[in-house]
């Protein structure tokens, strides 16, 4: 490693050879991003709902195909905010408890041999409110959304934002938000994507901020013409506190 910041450097966390720091890598989706509010970037379309603080409703997983019984890692936080990555079976459409009840999830995927035929979800009690959703044909959810595990704190490196779509007649202002624990979302970054102009965005952080532990982070858009379709990535560097 010659210095901090250097491409060797994240290299060696990636390979786990900085004691302490790790790498975060985020990935969202949002195919048709509307004209009349601000959607988030994340499989299930629309404004994500975030649980309540001091709150874990995130308690099952479903498959949506009697044929879905796959083995699905489900990333997230629990009620502490402290990581919980946990695995479980899916058994078709019958709802599979966690082991773990969760404040905040932010990655399933399959980790079975078998593509999953039907989109799975994790969901409240009830099955009233979907938290993450892996649609069918990808075998992982695509979510421009992450809170920063207890016991960490972060460094955002790079993001980047880009239209997808045959038929690109739109434009898109997007944004990404954070808000801290027990707080409200505030505006960090603002960008705009033009089928006429930048379609692809890079929005590198040379002097990345402090992102403390249990702080929200997301990317929304809003369209403008017609529904529109955006893809963004985020990398997010963690340091052990």
């Amino acid at each position: 490693m010659s210095y901090y910041g250097s491409q060797e450097y994240y290299l060696n966390v990636s390979k786990g050879l900085v004691p302490g720091h790790t790498i975060m890598s985020k990935f969202g989706q949002n195919d048709a991003v509307g004209t009349a509010a601000w959607e988030d970037v994340w499989d299930g379309g629309g404004t994500y709902s975030y649980p309540a603080d001091g709150t874990a409703p995130i308690v099952k997983i479903i498959g949506h195909n009697a044929g879905d019984t796959e083995p699905i890692e489900v990333q997230g936080l629990d009620i502490n905010g402290d990581l919980v990555v946990q695995t479980k079976t899916l058994t078709g459409t019958t709802a599979v408890t966690l082991d773990t009840p969760l404040w905040r999830v932010f990655r399933l995927k399959n980790m079975g041999s078998t593509d999953l035929v039907d989109e799975v979800c994790a969901i409240n009690t009830g099955d009233t409110q979907d938290y993450a959703c892996i649609a069918a044909g990808n075998n992982q959810t695509l979510m421009a959304l992450y809170t920063i595990p207890l016991g960490k704190t972060g460094y955002m490196l790079q993001g980047t934002n880009s239209m997808h779509g045959i038929s690109r007649d739109y434009a898109l202002n997007g944004r990404m938000t954070m808000r801290p624990y027990g707080g409200v979302f505030q505006l960090k970054k603002t960008f705009a994507l033009d089928s006429n102009g930048t379609s692809y965005l890079v929005m590198p952080f040379p002097l990345p901020g402090k992102i403390p532990a249990k702080t929200d982070i997301r990317v929304s858009a809003l369209s403008i013409g017609k529904a529109g379709g955006v893809n963004t990535t985020f990398e997010i560097l963690l340091v052990d506190d």
